[in-house]
């Protein structure tokens, strides 16, 4: 994301009209406020209410103002090419349900990857046209009248305003997300100053780590790499020669760790919006592309990309079997194991064969398991659909 972008868009006057708007109310308050106000004026039976007149009046320049500014925030959009501060992928959106407690009503799956979808109706004579409209409504409802009520209009303008103050909270909530982001998080807690926390935007779609980890090699290398690592650690006077790549592999784990764990509890779902070649849309494309041309210069490859450890069970539906293993109490336990291998691997003199099995073939086992499933939820059958 472009920082001067999204500078841009933080500075601009929707936003701060945003901001007043929705601590005014609810955005389900304003939407309640706009039935209330359409019953107003188009049921004759619902006339005898009174509204205050300055009431009235704020109704009027609050939608008036937000018709003008969402217009000019559209123009700055498109003058800009700022909109990628405000669109996600869908794997990032499906995230976002779940933190959100408002559930949308009026944009569809696409508007809310793309708000710049939900706002194409903005055109100059259509944003006049509901101007003057509001300035009628704003008469019927201080005269207490409905005869002029002209649905051509004012059902258009009902539904898009009910558009807009969803778009509007959507759209607000996503820059102030993107601006924390981009800001440097400030240290709460002891663990927040661990060197391997994943960075912002891997916390908030663990998917783009677990992406990043098998894009740098395959599943059989990283299965290989793990092998040597435990023999090395079970054997007496046997160590490594190269300890900081087995630092680095070991740091890798702990990151793709902490991406699993926050796959299976918040029940994030990959679908995968990144093109990784000109003929691959997803990384399950490119992967086959990948076997395929293995395969083709006669080489045994493609065995890299195979799942042979896990069950028919467990590779039908790898999420749920993950969640089995990535509790806190057994990563606490698998940190400990891991680290325990570290030491000795680097020390000839020790090994792992006396400590409990949960942390010696256990532990093995499990971490192919992981690896395979986490590699199963994105390059698997099921990788990518909706």
């Amino acid at each position: 994301m472009n920082k001067d972008n999204t500078n841009n868009l933080q500075a601009h006057s929707y936003l701060n009209f945003c901001k007043t708007f929705f601590e005014l109310r609810t955005v389900e308050n304003h939407l309640l406020l706009l039935e209330e106000l359409m019953d107003l004026i188009t049921n004759e039976h619902a006339c005898s209410k009174k509204m205050i007149h300055a009431d009235a009046y704020i109704i009027y320049q609050f939608y008036t103002e937000l018709f003008e500014l969402a217009f000019q925030f559209k123009q700055h959009l498109d003058k800009e090419h700022a909109h990628i501060s405000i669109c996600v992928n869908t794997s990032y959106l499906e995230y976002e349900k779940q933190r959100f407690t408002y559930t949308f009503q009026y944009l569809n799956q696409q508007e809310l990857i793309n708000p710049l979808l939900a706002l194409s109706f903005l055109k100059e004579e259509i944003v006049t046209a509901y101007k003057s409209t509001l300035y009628e409504w704003m008469g019927q409802l201080l005269n207490h009248n409905t005869e002029n009520c002209n649905g051509k209009i004012y059902f258009p303008l009902y539904h898009n305003t009910r558009k807009l103050i969803e778009l509007s909270w959507l759209i607000y909530n996503r820059v102030l997300e993107h601006q924390a982001i981009d800001k440097p998080m400030a240290v709460r807690r002891f663990e927040d100053t661990c060197p391997l926390l994943l960075v912002r935007a891997n916390q908030l779609d663990p998917y783009l780590e677990v992406e990043s980890f098998f894009n740098g090699a395959s599943l059989g290398y990283y299965k290989f790499e793990l092998r040597c690592w435990f023999k090395t650690a079970l054997t007496e006077n046997m160590g490594v020669e190269k300890h900081g790549n087995l630092i680095y592999f070991h740091n890798q784990l702990i990151q793709l760790l902490h991406a699993g764990y926050l796959i299976v509890t918040n029940n994030i779902k990959y679908i995968s919006t990144t093109h990784y070649s000109s003929t691959g849309e997803t990384f399950k494309d490119w992967i086959n592309d990948i076997k395929g041309q293995k395969i083709e210069e006669g080489n045994g490859i493609p065995g890299s990309y195979e799942v042979n450890v896990l069950s028919e069970a467990e590779i039908g539906n790898p999420l749920f079997y993950l969640k089995q293993i990535l509790t806190l109490k057994r990563i606490e336990e698998i940190r400990y194991g891991l680290q325990e291998w570290i030491y000795c691997a680097f020390n000839g003199n020790s090994s792992i064969a006396t400590m409990d099995a949960k942390y010696v073939f256990n532990l093995y086992e499990e971490l192919e398991k992981i690896l395979e499933m986490l590699f199963l939820l994105i390059a698997g059958e099921e990788a990518g659909k909706n």
